[in-house]
């Protein structure tokens, strides 16, 4: 048994394990953290990747992410919800944006696995 699988292995995660996002080192072993694949911690992990990708910023896939330059000046829970969909079909993505105080853009997007 290799050291990685061993480290895996009293982590918990027997079968397909994934880097964590944000990426992290192990404070049970040396190496990195891990999430078991398409568990909700891991589909949650890959919805965050979503949202703080640009779109444009993948020079292989221009269309992954949120639209950045709007996304930077008036967000638009509508625009992340449908990234989160287009992307992620594992879950199901919904948002709702608002202004208060006037002038200020609130954003709440909820994600459900």
């Amino acid at each position: 048994m290799t050291q990685l699988s061993e480290a895996l292995r009293v982590e918990g995660y027997d079968s397909r394990p994934h880097f964590r996002h944000p990426f992290g080192r192990s404070t049970l072993h040396p190496g990195v953290t891990f999430v078991e694949q398409d568990t909700a911690e891991h589909i949650l992990s890959c919805e965050g990747v979503i949202v703080a990708c640009p779109q444009g910023f993948r020079d292989d896939r221009p269309d992954f992410g949120v639209p950045w330059p709007e996304y930077r000046t008036r967000p638009s829970g509508e625009d992340i919800a449908h990234a989160l969909r287009k992307l992620e079909p594992r879950s199901v993505a919904t948002a709702e944006t608002w202004e208060q105080p006037p002038g200020t853009t609130n954003v709440n997007v909820n994600v459900e696995t």
